[in-house]
């Protein structure tokens, strides 16, 4: 049956961002605040910046972000839990969980141990899973959705980043498994972005950015701004209310490179 979202006002409902206190974490939940979201920050170690951000928002819009600190690859199903509840419990409802939180660093194939791979695997997918169990019953209160953030580039990788790419591939393919698994209350999409922003690291050389440039069609880095225009799509039914289990490049034409 077909679901009237006409009357679907983002103020006020609440959304829990993890990774949420630096980088394109933060642009969502500043810019989705901005459109009247409640938001629930998670960070791990992040705590300043995390802290810093709910002030400022808070001082916008008072009582509108709460902070949550947690370890996402540790006893992993509890935490998750944990998590979920204390977004649901400060204001009783929860309509959004974005994906966001991910480690992302260089290992080879030879260096790639079985420690190495569980650190990929439990934040970058298995912790998402997990929260998006925590969170299926209110999101189905509230014909809510999840967004998970992929990587355009596991369409194509690239070598010394094997677990990297296959744990950002996992929660790609766990998009469409739970989408069909939540249906028809709640939509489950995948944002893959390409090269938005150069990692913090200095791991890329400018011979290699050229290298990667010369592969996106529109022959440019973009910004945080232009994955949160997709999740601010994603988020609200009144835009996206047909749309679940899908994956969106935004990544400058990259894919349609290869």
């Amino acid at each position: 049956m077909s679901q009237d979202f006409n009357s679907v006002q983002e103020e006020g409902r609440v959304m829990l961002v993890t990774g949420g206190a630096k980088r394109m974490g933060a642009s969502i939940v500043s810019i989705l605040h901005g459109k009247g979201y409640r938001i629930a920050i998670h960070y791990n170690k992040s705590k300043e910046e995390a802290l810093a951000l709910q002030t400022k928002l808070n001082t916008i819009r008072e009582d509108s972000v709460i902070v949550i600190q947690a370890n996402l690859s540790i006893d992993i199903e509890k935490v998750c839990k944990d998590v979920v509840m204390q977004a649901y419990s400060k204001w009783g409802r929860l309509d959004v969980i974005i994906n966001n939180a991910s480690i992302f660093f260089s290992k080879s194939l030879e260096d790639t141990t079985g420690e190495v791979w569980d650190e990929f695997m439990n934040t970058n997918a298995k912790a998402p899973f997990f929260l998006t169990k925590a969170a299926a019953p209110f999101l189905r209160k509230t014909h809510g959705c999840v967004v998970n953030i992929g990587d355009s580039m596991c369409h194509r990788s690239y070598p010394g980043h094997l677990a990297y790419f296959i744990s950002k591939a996992t929660i790609m393919g766990m998009t469409r498994a739970l989408a069909c698994e939540l249906a028809p209350e709640v939509r489950v999409n995948c944002i893959a972005p390409g090269s938005v922003s150069w990692p913090e690291s200095n791991f890329y050389d400018d011979e290699f950015k050229k290298t990667l440039l010369s592969g996106v069609a529109l022959g440019r880095v973009g910004s945080f701004e232009d994955v949160v225009a997709m999740v601010d799509f994603l988020a609200n039914p009144n835009n996206s209310n047909y749309v679940t289990g899908q994956i969106f490049n935004v990544d400058g034409g990259l894919f349609g490179q290869n």
